[in-house]
């Protein structure tokens, strides 16, 4: 972790990865419990990290779902896909 100085405090900074892959579904990955795909590596990722078990989606299809994680607003915020 990388530390920074904030008025004399050392706060430390978390290492943040953020996988998003396109087109694919929860129940895809062997983590999430699917006994045909061995997705060792992302296993192993989950295992050491973070998994999120109860999440979803304010978008039915991929590109305004991708544009709410790069900007963090809800689709009727922003000013396209109205």
């Amino acid at each position: 972790m990388r530390q920074a100085e904030t008025d004399g405090a050392v706060v430390k900074r978390a290492n943040l990865i953020f996988i998003c892959a396109d087109q694919m579904r929860y129940d895809a990955l062997s983590v999430t419990g699917n006994r045909v795909a061995h997705t060792i590596n992302i296993d192993h990722i989950a295992a050491r990290g973070a998994t999120f078990h109860r999440h979803f989606t304010p978008n039915q299809i991929c590109s305004p779902s991708r544009a709410t994680m790069a900007t963090g607003l809800y689709p009727r915020h922003r000013p396209w896909w109205r």
